[in-house]
């Protein structure tokens, strides 16, 4: 059963809702002033003069219409640590938000109390069960960390809602039997209406709407996620995946952003960008890619923002020479994940691949292998590894000079010479 982590201290509120125009509906509008989307935790709220901070923006929320999925809320409805939407109009010395839509990642009746947990949707929150009860309903605002455990940011009571919802990377896609799992709750979409028709594959993020029942959540409404739907917003989220060269990484889980010459570096450098940062990203689609103009590296100790370890021990690397069949891609007769997040480069697919020698970089989680990039290596006496050594070996090579043997049990990054047995020697930390 999938564990969303909370904080030392998450917030507890109750909102009061009514109904209200559709928070799907929200958009930048075409008014010269607008500003742009601002997507984050509130870190900051003042209701005597109805202002918030969101990303370090201080914002006049007088006039803003606060909503979630059909539902209106009032300004004092808001609270340190809801993930928000504002579209902000105005000049730069005075913003004016427009609309604010919550952002929750789980929804719905809480079905189980502990002491330091609650149930809602088959998942377990960790945070404190005191206050709450079976029935009431929550909206649950987290975080996605490197380890694809959830950061609780804040939990807030609410009214009974039409629909409760789910949010993660779809997998186990059983398209005959119309089912998915998100998280580790079975999902039903049999009768499920998919916003713009967007296709539903194994890695995908989706926002699910409809209700839990039982051990399933029978879909209603399904939104899948895309890079587009944030261009031209300025988004804060955990890093959680970098690949080798630094020059593209994930945020939440899903959002790949690539980094060019002209991005601007704040509060930190590009030798910053690594799994467990606080980033606030200003987001342009060039080219049918995702780009960050500019990187805001956050204070991991300031706001509701998350304290989150910068670990790099769920990232791998290891090249060899690949094979494909039976819809399992492997080297060195172990297997990796490849889905809608895996990125091929240089015209490289699935129907190519089999006895190519390439590079495949990811993340390691829970004893599974999820190639985020592959691209086509040269095959010569050097060869770069980066993953779990055991036993004397990574990724299915041995050192016969035993310059693997301190790095046993560790998480190594290194490079080595290889001969056309593929044996290895003269292991060493990579530069």
């Amino acid at each position: 059963m999938k564990m969303f982590s909370g904080l030392v201290m998450v917030g507890v509120s109750v909102l009061f809702a009514g109904c209200g125009s559709d928070s799907s509906d929200s958009g930048t509008g075409n008014d010269a002033t607008t500003l742009a989307r601002i997507i984050g935790p509130v870190e900051s709220i003042s209701y005597d003069d109805e202002t918030l901070s969101v990303n370090g923006h201080q914002l006049d929320g007088s006039a803003a219409t606060v909503s979630y999925d059909d539902n209106t809320f009032s300004f004092n409805d808001l609270a340190q640590g809801m993930v928000v939407e504002a579209i902000v109009s105005g000049t730069q010395a005075q913003r004016v938000s427009q609309q604010i839509t919550l952002q929750p990642v789980l929804s719905g009746p809480v079905t189980a109390v502990s002491a330091d947990s609650i149930t809602v949707n088959g998942v377990v929150v960790a945070t404190s069960g005191s206050g709450f009860a079976v029935g009431d309903w929550v909206l649950v605002f987290a975080m996605l960390q490197p380890d694809d455990s959830w950061q609780v940011l804040h939990v807030a009571k609410t009214p009974s809602l039409t629909s409760a919802e789910l949010e993660g990377g779809i997998s186990q896609l059983d398209t005959a039997g119309s089912t998915f799992l998100l998280q580790t709750v079975k999902v039903d979409f049999s009768n499920a209406v998919i916003d713009d028709s967007r296709p539903l594959l194994d890695g995908v993020w989706a926002e699910v709407h409809g209700q839990f029942s039982g051990d399933t959540f029978v879909a209603s409404r399904i939104e899948v996620k895309q890079g587009r739907d944030v261009s031209g917003s300025e988004f804060e989220g955990i890093v959680t995946w970098v690949s080798d060269d630094g020059t593209e990484f994930e945020v939440g889980g899903y959002l790949r952003v690539r980094v060019d010459g002209s991005t601007v570096f704040d509060d930190g450098s590009p030798a910053d960008l690594k799994p467990g940062a606080i980033v606030e990203l200003d987001l342009v689609e060039l080219n049918g890619q995702l780009v960050a103009t500019k990187v805001d590296f956050e204070s991991q100790a300031s706001g509701s923002s998350p304290s989150v370890p910068t670990s790099t021990s769920f990232e791998f690397k290891v090249e060899g020479e690949a094979s494909f069949a039976g819809n399992q891609l492997t080297i060195n007769q172990i297997p990796f994940i490849v889905d809608a997040n895996t990125e091929f480069v240089d015209g490289l697919s699935l129907s190519s691949i089999n006895g190519m020698w390439v590079e495949i970089q990811g993340r390691s989680l829970n004893g599974e292998h999820r190639a985020k990039k592959i691209d086509q290596e040269s095959k010569d006496s050097e060869i770069s590894l980066e993953g779990v050594v055991s036993s004397g070996s990574l990724w299915g090579y041995s050192a016969t000079d035993g310059t693997l043997d301190s790095f046993e049990g560790k998480w190594a990054d290194v490079e080595c010479r290889r001969s056309e047995s593929n044996e290895l020697s003269q292991c060493r930390n990579e530069p």
